[in-house]
């Protein structure tokens, strides 16, 4: 049995099903806390924690492709073949949950509340631009002010309505539609737009997003 065939082996047997740009395939994914810096303290997509993803040859994945296994949702942010003795044995790939549940629904607004797109995942960052403040001949500064607070999105498979061109959008409003909460962005506009796909594979977009504003509301 050759290299290849003997890692193939495994993964159907130990692997989970894990579903890939409409591809099933076996695969193992394990948390990698030291590496990822993760807070132990926390769970799922607020945790900090990235995966590996151990994979068949030949199932190519990308940075921005999500993944999806055991019900969790993952985007992927490095990957790689495994090669020995010019050999393909694995796909590798290190993952990030995704903070979104099967029950969020997040959608791009026009500023009249018409839907623009729908998007199957997401990430937030804050972005805060503080300031030294130094006291009167002090080297060090005495305090950092806080600055303006802005916000950046990313959103995974975005599926645009009626053919809206995001090149050409201009602002719009993001909503995050959970059971408990829903988080509304507002001042939106689009800094990036990536898509990838292939022969065989259907389109896969995401955006970079800047937000001036975010509020939340309960869901009662």
């Amino acid at each position: 049995m050759s290299r290849h065939s003997a890692v193939e082996t495994m993964l159907k047997k130990y692997g989970s099903t894990a579903s890939l740009n409409g591809t099933q395939v076996k695969a193992v994914i394990r948390p990698l806390q030291i590496q990822s810096g993760a807070d132990s303290s926390l769970t799922g997509g607020d945790s900090g924690l990235c995966y590996r993803y151990t994979g068949p040859a030949g199932c190519r994945l990308s940075s921005g492709d999500t993944l999806v296994s055991d019900g969790l949702t993952y985007s992927v942010r490095r990957s790689g073949t495994a090669v020995l003795g010019g050999e393909a044995l694995y796909e590798w790939a290190v993952l990030k949950e995704l903070p979104v549940s099967a029950d969020t629904e997040i959608v791009l607004l026009s500023t009249d509340g018409t839907a623009l797109a729908h998007a199957k995942g997401y990430e937030s960052k804050i972005l805060r631009d503080g300031c030294e403040i130094r006291s009167w001949g002090e080297g060090s500064p005495a305090e950092i002010g806080e600055g303006e607070t802005s916000y950046e999105l990313t959103l995974y498979d975005v599926l645009p309505e009626n053919g809206i061109s995001f090149s050409s959008l201009g602002e719009f409003l993001v909503e995050i539609r959970g059971t408990a909460r829903t988080e509304a962005y507002s001042g939106c506009r689009v800094k990036d737009e990536t898509e990838k796909g292939g022969r065989l594979l259907p389109p896969h977009r995401s955006l970079l997003i800047l937000a001036a504003e975010k509020t939340e509301e309960a869901v009662s």
